[in-house]
């Protein structure tokens, strides 16, 4: 899955360009900055940053001898092309193939500010997990997905007969939870909520 999305965007260099920007859509970063980031070669970096920038995905703004690049808010289709972006190549592909992989896991899903689409620069990412799973291997998995993409990952873990009780006893958090927008990345919501 993840070979064929690079090949819609063209190269493995732009899959990883556009899953970082538009995770950090509100901020700038220049050629070397990023090419620290990313692991990537400058060169090839920069040949990817200028072809994105001349179909309007990115933007530029010369400080001193330095071009910061951004992902450009008022390209016609941003919120279409960030959305596939984060839900194949970003954080929310990243985090679905990643979660796929530890059994146990009966429903997982991102919820708050990123699931509502209003998160800021600073905001972290919301994960419930439901379900029995080994949590240092999921401890491992999510520091290791923090350092990739720069954000940091609050998760919340109950077995499915806790997260049961909660939501039969009404707990607000719950409730809360299950009542707003939410990326499901583990089982689907109707069942979740059928649960």
């Amino acid at each position: 899955m993840k070979q064929a999305i690079e090949r819609i965007f063209g190269s493995r260099t732009r899959a990883k360009v556009l899953a970082w920007f538009y995770m950090h859509h509100d901020e700038s970063f220049f050629v070397r900055q990023l090419a620290i980031i990313l692991k990537e070669d400058s060169t090839n970096l920069s040949r990817e940053l200028s072809n994105l920038e001349k179909i309007g995905i990115l933007s530029s703004a010369r400080e001193g001898n330095l071009k910061y690049f951004q992902a450009n808010k008022d390209c016609s289709f941003f919120n279409e092309l960030k959305g596939l972006v984060l839900k194949t190549i970003g954080v929310i592909g990243d985090l679905k193939s990643a979660l796929k992989k530890l059994p146990g896991i009966k429903y997982a899903f991102v919820y708050g500010s990123y699931a509502r689409e209003e998160e800021r620069v600073d905001s972290d990412i919301d994960l419930m997990i439901i379900g029995d799973v080994d949590l240092d291997t999921l401890d491992s998995l999510i520091s290791n997905l923090e350092k990739r993409f720069g954000r940091t990952i609050n998760y919340i873990n109950y077995d499915y007969k806790e997260f049961l009780s909660k939501k039969r006893r009404k707990d607000g958090f719950i409730t809360d939870t299950l009542k707003g927008r939410k990326i499901m990345l583990i089982g689907d919501e109707s069942g979740l909520k059928e649960a």
